[in-house]
């Protein structure tokens, strides 16, 4: 079975399944590329879900990349999609917090400690600045 079958919907829908299980699993977890797939296509696919996932977790969750810094952050992310290959059910907040914890579980006790003071500082501010907006309304 390859690519042109599917393009010409001569394929029964068990067919169809097993090649799109083919293809996530290269895509996600670097399995081989199914026969009559673009090699180039398949890996520049896989970056940007990649990124994608990455930038994702970025906007959920930035006090990730801020008490990391980019490359150590890159290096953490690049570990975290290895032991989490395929995306959080519930979505992106789920996917962040997922990251946050096996982050914290990796990188020791003194980032347990500064993840937990950042996560202090943002419940902090979005307190005052909710007790703000209260005032501003009263």
């Amino acid at each position: 079975m390859n690519v042109s079958d599917i393009n010409s919907l001569s394929i029964d829908r068990s067919e169809l399944e097993r090649l799109e299980a083919q293809m996530l699993e290269c895509l996600l977890l670097g399995a081989d590329v199914p026969p009559n797939v673009d090699s180039r296509k398949a890996a520049e696919s896989a970056r940007v879900l990649s990124c994608k996932r990455k930038r994702s977790i970025e906007r959920a969750y930035p006090a990730a990349v801020e008490s990391l810094g980019n490359v150590a952050f890159d290096r953490i992310f690049a570990e975290y999609i290895t032991r989490y290959p395929g995306l959080h059910p519930l979505g992106a907040w789920h996917e962040a917090m997922r990251f946050r914890k096996f982050m914290s579980l990796r990188s020791g006790f003194l980032l347990r400690r500064l993840l937990s003071l950042l996560d202090n500082i943002v419940v902090f501010w979005g307190e005052k600045r909710c007790q703000t907006n209260q005032d501003a309304n009263s």
